[in-house]
């Protein structure tokens, strides 16, 4: 499963109003506030995956920065979580046959667009 904690798409729709992706989102206080409780309310999400009793293979990957549908892009292998990891490095790793155990790279930074390596540096 992959989720970017503050999903530029959703940011950009729900709490801008632009019909696309906005590149460089400039935030009022209030929505600045909303939008970091949007990214702790999915990073909340995401530490309870898998479930308990679930299938013992499985990948977690959300990073914490402003972000959207990587894996169509340059992103998919440059944009890594504050683990070292990108979407493809967790995307490869789950492909092991090797590997039984759920992997899990989820970023804990603290405010809007603040993971990446090193932490605060998500890409443009």
């Amino acid at each position: 499963m992959a989720a970017s904690q503050f999903d530029a798409w959703q940011i950009s729709n729900e709490v801008l109003g632009y019909s696309g992706i906005v590149k460089a989102p400039t935030l009022d206080a209030d929505e600045e506030a909303f939008v970091v409780a949007l990214g702790e309310k999915t990073r909340s999400l995401v530490d309870a995956l898998p479930a308990p009793g679930s299938a013992p293979k499985s990948s977690v990957f959300a990073i914490a920065c402003y972000s959207h549908h990587a894996s169509e892009k340059a992103k998919f292998h440059a944009e890594v979580s504050a683990k070292n990891v990108s979407q493809n490095d967790a995307l490869f790793w789950f492909l092991q046959p090797t590997v039984t155990a759920p992997l899990k790279y989820v970023d804990d930074c603290a405010g809007f667009n603040c993971g990446g390596v090193p932490a605060g540096h998500c890409l443009a």
